[in-house]
């Protein structure tokens, strides 16, 4: 398992010092904090030890209690940038709305940047891959938060370019008021189907592409509610095993609006 027990903050000389370890093995990250606005292109990208982005590729460092272990030093390359603006529903930039959230491909989040005056954001300090772009809205009005490029989900989100010590330009958001479906989800003889008794999903999939676009689960009185993006989509209601339910039915996958079960 991966966890946190110990860090240092470096010193004006570059040095720093992690101490009462206790005898075993570390992977070590080094994770730039600016105090000040940085220049955007020469900010350094984190890394593992050593000079790694990944923390599958890390290596480990062997410590005995004890003993000092000197030498594990790290050299933070600039990282790249993209830069956009959001804007709302009428086409007009979101001032100080929020934060865009970077992500890798295995969806770990990486690096952020908060939306600015005129709706401008910059995520910098991106090792040079791939990333899908979050914007989290932090406002008043209701609006939905959203990957680029206008998907709720990660796993539909349209992928960035970022390469070390260059701008990728232009990557817009314009984020709108959230539509809502709602109903009720009930078996073959009519019986509403609860959470107390069934785990119910329902999917919401992109008529065009199939691509999974936001879900909901069943509730206690067998209704449910999506919050959605404007568009054509597939509504699939499914059931699924849990141990503290009574009873573990096979109820089949259904579309709506006619009960065609999905494997037809």
């Amino acid at each position: 398992r991966s966890e946190e027990v110990f860090s240092a903050q470096a010193e004006e000389n570059g040095l720093y010092a992690i101490t009462g370890l206790p005898s075993g093995r570390y992977k070590l990250f080094a994770e730039y904090m600016p105090w000040v606005a940085p220049d955007v292109l020469r900010t350094p990208a984190d890394e593992w030890y050593p000079g790694v982005y990944d923390s599958s590729q890390a290596v480990w460092v062997t410590v005995a209690a004890g003993d000092s272990v000197s030498g594990v030093d790290f050299t933070l390359r600039a990282g790249g940038a993209i830069d956009g603006r959001v804007y709302g529903p009428g086409g007009q930039p979101l001032s100080y709305s929020g934060t865009v959230i970077a992500y890798t491909s295995d969806y770990r989040p990486v690096e952020r940047g908060r939306v600015a005056n005129g709706g401008i954001f910059v995520v910098a300090g991106l090792p040079t891959g791939r990333y899908r772009l979050f914007f989290r809205y932090e406002g008043d009005e209701d609006l939905a938060s959203e990957f680029y490029d206008g998907s709720l989900t990660l796993e539909g989100a349209k992928e960035v370019t970022a390469v070390a010590g260059h701008w990728t330009y232009n990557i817009d958001f314009t984020v709108e008021h959230p539509c809502r479906i709602e109903g009720i989800v009930r078996g073959e003889a009519g019986e509403v189907l609860t959470d107390t008794e069934h785990l119910v999903s329902i999917y919401v999939l992109d008529a065009v592409t199939g691509e999974v676009e936001g879900n909901a689960l069943g509730s206690l009185v067998g209704g449910y509610r999506l919050r959605i993006l404007s568009g054509s989509y597939k509504l699939v209601a499914c059931t699924g095993y849990a141990n503290s339910l009574p009873a573990h039915d096979s109820l089949a996958c259904v579309f709506y609006p006619s009960g065609v079960r999905l494997d037809d």
